[in-house]
């Protein structure tokens, strides 16, 4: 059904004030109540009532309208039977609107009468997000090797892994290299050289097994695959440079090391100086060695057992 509009007689202030009253209940009932789900429940009501204005009852209104002098004009977009039964419920008489000429059409004798919308609760109050002094993450060059971070005004560095840069074929290191598809990036260079000639760079044995993906950490898994390696061809046929691999991609990391696997000054300094022993050690025992060590209390210089061992002893075995 269509806009409908209605006629509400009334003569006193009082009668007038009650009327806009109501007209407010009407509209705000399904803000206080939840929508039956049945419309045609007792208690709905129809579309809000807007429009609302009063005019003057001119001398030739019909006797019905008793001594009432003036008149409240609404209308609603739909719902009639339950708005009208809501008049009803209150004690209101009401017409339908249809062009009545006993309505003044006097636009200067019109009042119009703002119904109020419904007060809307507070809004919960937000949380307060946590007062920050400074928000900062600065992740420095690989070179650096640092994460710094400032966080409400505390700093905390991380350690990230670091290798060091290099610009020969014979040195051992990251360098930036021809990567295939006519891009360059970074690789691990794990050089070879003739046995007895590690580091010497006329010693060098360049095979594209040199060129290794350059990992973004170190971890066990890493140095077990490291180690592993180095115990492949052509690797084990050939001569490695421990020295350079400790000072370009070991001792770099030392603080990284102790930051990611525990370890003190001790465990750190021991890998450094016989950790190519315990990353390509043999896993099998020979005869007898298995009874020997642990009767002297030492386990075969592995890579697993140094990672494990809370502490080391001063030789390739392990004590525990």
């Amino acid at each position: 059904m269509g806009h409908q509009s209605y006629i509400l007689p009334y003569t006193t202030d009082e009668e007038r004030e009650y009327l806009l009253k109501k007209i407010e209940e009407h509209n705000h009932y399904y803000e206080n109540h939840p929508y039956p789900d049945d419309p045609q429940a007792d208690f709905a009501v129809g579309e809000d009532l807007d429009a609302v204005c009063s005019f003057p009852l001119l001398a030739n209104k019909p006797k019905i309208m008793g001594d009432n002098t003036r008149a409240i004009l609404c209308g609603n977009g739909g719902g009639r039977n339950s708005t009208t039964k809501f008049f009803r419920n209150n004690n209101i008489q009401y017409w339908f609107y249809t062009k009545q000429k006993w309505i003044s059409t006097n636009q200067k004798k019109m009042v119009i009468y703002a119904i109020k919308p419904l007060p809307k609760p507070d809004a919960p109050a937000l949380p307060q997000p946590k007062k920050v002094i400074k928000v900062k993450s600065t992740v420095v060059s690989i070179d650096n090797g640092t994460e710094t971070t400032t966080y409400d005004g505390e700093t905390t560095v991380k350690y990230r892994m670091r290798i060091n840069p290099v610009n020969t074929l014979w040195e051992c290191g990251r360098m930036k290299m021809s990567v295939g598809g006519g891009r360059m990036g970074w690789v691990l260079r794990l050089p070879l050289f003739r046995m007895g000639c590690p580091g010497d760079e006329h010693a060098l044995i360049n095979l594209p097994e040199c060129s290794q993906p350059l990992s973004p950490e170190m971890t066990y898994d890493w140095f077990v695959s490291l180690g592993e390696l180095l115990n492949s061809e052509p690797f084990c046929y050939f001569d490695f440079s421990w020295f350079q691999f400790r000072k370009n991609c070991l001792e770099p990391n030392k603080n990284y090391f102790k930051q990611e696997f525990g370890w003190d000054d001790h465990k750190v300094d021991k890998f450094l100086e016989d950790g190519m022993v315990f990353i390509t050690s043999r896993t099998e025992y020979e005869e007898g060695e298995k009874e020997y060590l642990e009767m002297e209390g030492t386990k075969l210089p592995t890579l697993k057992n140094f990672w494990d061992a809370e502490r080391v002893g001063n030789g390739y075995g392990l004590e525990y």
